[in-house]
């Protein structure tokens, strides 16, 4: 059982679509009719987050509060930032602020909107915010990273617990081990993740037409030189693609 980090955005993304596909919003919706709280967000759409065309930024490091109510307060805060030519768009921060859009719309926890419309459905296990205590002798450890310092040495990063996502700010997000941000946070296995690729493939997740968008290439990391545009990383929604060929 692996640490998913980003690939949850996966399923932030999946689950947006299925939000549309269903009735329920619409891609140009603005954040604050579901979110009033972000207030600096008043201009952004939906289809703003879902594809990394509005850069973000907070006035503190989310990662380093020091517990969820200081996490959100400073994520309630969030504004829209400057994005020059050669910066790269992806960012983790359309995703976190997309759960909660989906949670005030179903009125349920995003994982258990996840286990009711694509993990129970697909099959899928062995997929957990919060791996029961008898599998975390399954869980990879995310213990063995680390950091190159000035002078060469490798330093190890021990902070990490079995079972407990390794990105920072999903850590902070996790409200009691239970509430999983949009960005980070799954724990799943690849028989788990074929089993939604096929899923997805035979379109019992969502229609073709959703899935088709989701892959299109709509912002990018845009490379100028002179009048020339080219793209070296493609971004759709919530998803990155090597190569913008469908």
């Amino acid at each position: 059982i692996f640490d998913l980090a980003s690939i949850t955005k996966l399923y932030t993304s999946i689950s947006i679509l299925k939000l549309v596909e269903k009735g329920l919003i619409s891609l140009d919706d603005k954040i604050t009719k579901y979110l009033p709280n972000f207030k600096n967000l008043k201009e952004v759409t939906i289809f703003d987050l879902l594809s990394f065309k509005v850069p973000l930024k907070t006035s503190k490091r989310i990662d380093l509060a020091k517990d969820y109510k200081e996490a959100f307060s400073i994520l309630e805060d969030i504004e829209i930032g400057y994005l020059d030519t050669y910066s790269n768009p992806y960012t983790d921060m359309g995703a976190i602020i997309l759960k909660y859009v989906i949670e005030s719309v179903t009125g349920m926890s995003y994982y258990d909107f996840l286990d009711q419309e694509i993990l129970k459905p697909c099959g899928l296990t062995d997929t957990h915010v919060l791996v029961p205590n008898y599998k975390l002798n399954r869980v990879a450890s995310t213990r063995f990273g680390g950091n190159i310092s000035k002078n060469g040495e490798f330093l190890r990063d021990l902070s990490g617990k079995i079972g407990v996502p390794h990105d920072p700010k999903a850590r902070a997000l996790n409200q009691e081990g239970h509430d999983l941000p949009g960005h980070a946070g799954l724990f799943s296995t690849a028989s788990d993740m074929s089993n939604l690729a096929k899923s997805l493939i035979n379109k019992e997740v969502l229609d073709n037409k959703y899935l088709e968008e989701m892959a299109l290439n709509r912002t990018g990391k845009r490379i100028i030189l002179g009048q020339e545009i080219n793209y070296i990383q493609y971004l759709g929604y919530l998803c990155y693609s090597k190569h913008p060929n469908l």
